[in-house]
């Protein structure tokens, strides 16, 4: 099998001659709607075969797929179609590809992807992803973790992001193995996470910390086929990490990119030197560190923003790529610091919000942290820490024991969920507004 659908009442599953045969159908199928070489198209239902299978027809014509979120509001679908400049937009999965099949036009550095950031401030970003790059990120992911025709890799993030997209669907299929493909994880379907698994004999899967919490959280057992679990978006305490390796058998690799690289620069490893709490190793002369800030540069890379050229700007040092994340290089390892500006300036001192929220996670009932600054009359800013609990805990008496006093957080407040933007990320921006008040 090279597809299987796992979603419950739509299960199926496709060969390789099968899928070949059904992505120039659907190319076909977009190619009788007016989808032409160079054009967009976007695609805006849940995750599905058949939004894979659009996704490799836009390919297959040389089109450009621009995948959407539906949760996304209607003003920012409406933002995106304009955006975009679309000639199609596509909510709803096709009944019937029909029989056309035209023939692959794909060249490598055409524009495969147009894949929108979260849009923390203003409008999101529509950051360009040639097929080249889509490519090299799968090729470096499935080559680092030994992944083949073997892999049966489960996808249950949303495909409108390249996680989703290059690490859960394509890099599955480009190596010769399989895409799992499923509805986007969320609390109710935690408990079936595992029985799929074993079903579909899936040997790994591609999260983000949420996904993981939720698991721990909510199920006892793993899977017997699944050798190896990936995460990204940020940094997994040790503790948690240990914690999610002992209960369900099999190692998790922490890894570290973002839309503007075509997901991942460092991966991080199954064996041997794992450095814990860090986010792997980048390829060799793709990353450097130029006061605090890591920088990358490689194939991965875009090459901009859609029509914003100031911004595109912005982003490059010559060849290298900001990233607007600090960290440091250990032994070759990428330990995140978290982002530049997000840093908490404490009179004199800088708080860095990744050390109260691990200080925060080492504690038994702490589910979730996520620390910004609050303005202060005496000293410029203060530390704020926003938590998801299991259970009673003094979090301010437990911060004292581990951090210098500056870095303690001047109030703790407990939510049941933190405002998440449509990457699933934690919206600090939010938590700031909330934080002012």
């Amino acid at each position: 099998m090279r597809l299987i659908d796992a979603r419950p009442g739509h299960e199926r599953a496709w060969t390789g001659q099968e899928l070949g045969r059904d992505v120039e159908r659907a190319a076909g199928w977009l190619a009788a709607r007016g989808v032409r070489d160079g054009d967009r198209v976007v695609l805006s239902f849940g995750s599905s075969a058949e939004l894979v299978l659009l996704v490799l027809g836009c390919l297959h014509l040389g089109a450009s797929a621009v995948p959407v979120s539906p949760a996304s509001s209607d003003r920012e679908k409406a933002f995106f179609a304009e955006h975009s400049k679309a000639v199609l937009v596509v909510t709803e999965p096709p009944e019937d590809l029909g029989e056309e099949q035209p023939e692959a036009t794909q060249r490598a550095e055409r524009e495969a992807f147009l894949l929108y950031t979260s849009g923390s401030t203003g409008n999101p970003k529509g950051v360009r992803v040639a097929w080249s790059a889509a490519k090299a990120s799968a090729r470096d992911t499935a080559l680092h973790f030994g992944m083949g025709p073997g892999t049966r890799m489960y996808c249950v993030l949303d495909p409108s992001h390249g996680h989703g997209l290059i690490v859960g669907i394509l890099t599955p299929i480009l190596c010769g193995g399989t895409c799992v493909i499923d509805e986007r994880f969320n609390a109710f379907s935690a408990a079936r996470f595992w029985p799929t698994c074993a079903k579909h004999e899936v040997t790994c899967f591609t999260s983000v910390p949420a996904v993981l919490r939720t698991l721990l959280r909510l199920t006892d057992t793993g899977a017997p086929t699944v050798r190896f679990g990936l995460c990204a978006s940020a940094p997994l305490s040790e503790r948690f990490q240990a914690e999610f390796e002992e209960r369900f058998g099999f190692p998790l690799a922490n890894n570290y990119g973002m839309t503007e690289t075509a997901t991942w620069m460092t991966r991080g490893h199954l064996t041997g030197d794992r450095h814990p709490g860090s986010v792997g190793t980048p390829l060799p002369d793709t990353l450097r560190i130029v006061d605090g800030e890591v920088q990358v540069r490689g194939p991965q890379v875009t090459d901009g923003y859609l029509d914003n050229p100031d911004a595109t700007a912005s982003l490059f040092d010559g060849e290298w790529m900001r990233t607007g994340d600090l960290g440091r290089l250990v032994d070759g390892f990428l330990y995140l610091d978290g982002r530049a500006k997000e840093v908490i300036d404490v009179g004199a001192e800088k708080v860095y919000p990744q050390d109260v929220e691990e200080r925060l996670l080492e504690h038994p009932n702490v589910l979730g942290a996520a620390v910004v600054g609050a303005p202060s009359k005496r000293y410029g800013e203060e530390p704020v820490a926003f938590v998801l609990v299991d259970g009673e805990a003094d979090l301010r008496a437990w911060c004292r024991e581990g951090l210098a006093s500056y870095k303690v957080p001047r109030r703790v407040v407990v939510l049941e969920d933190f405002p998440r933007l449509r990457t699933g990320k934690v919206d600090r921006a939010a938590l700031r507004e909330r934080a002012r008040g």
